[in-house]
């Protein structure tokens, strides 16, 4: 969606995962797989061609992650098929992340705002195929107060008036 907001390609759905309430009922008591089959029923009856049907994808756990790696997917969410619902943190899901790396170059930061201290965030960038270096993002959220301080101290004698 992110991207969706910036760039305004491509289609938007809303998958559907689970239902834990039908007709006032509650599901949550039943299998994972039996409200997975309810639900189904459910969004093709309704035939809303924005609104999807998220597949279960059982015993290729290891494949499926493979693909979702390739995709450049943030991860995938293992569940047991005869589980409950459970309101809480369960050994019955668990979510497997793909902990996708970057390595970036600092070209700069923001000033701080609000209570933020040093800095605001990292303005961050990769080398393109012409050794240029390109601005990717920003980067701004982790730092507690120690860590400002210290990569500040740190780019403090690396100011330059133009970033990038």
């Amino acid at each position: 969606m992110q991207n969706y907001q910036r760039e305004h390609k491509g289609n938007l759905y809303y998958y559907i995962l689970d239902l834990l309430y039908k007709d006032g009922k509650d599901l949550r008591e039943l299998p994972l797989i039996e409200r997975k089959a309810l639900l189904k029923k459910y969004v093709k009856k309704l035939a809303l061609p924005k609104l999807r049907f998220s597949q279960h994808v059982f015993r290729k756990g290891n494949a499926f992650f493979t693909q979702a790696t390739k995709a450049h997917l943030e991860g995938i969410i293992g569940k047991r098929a005869l589980s409950t619902y459970q309101s809480r943190r369960s050994l019955d899901w668990v979510k497997i992340k793909n902990i996708l790396r970057q390595e970036v170059v600092i070209g700069g930061f923001t000033q701080p705002r609000g209570s933020r201290t040093k800095f605001g965030a990292l303005l961050v960038g990769v080398y393109n195929n012409q050794k240029e270096l390109d601005f990717i993002g920003r980067v701004g959220s982790g730092f507690d107060a120690a860590v400002l301080q210290e990569v500040h101290r740190q780019l403090k004698p690396l100011i330059q008036k133009k970033p990038f």
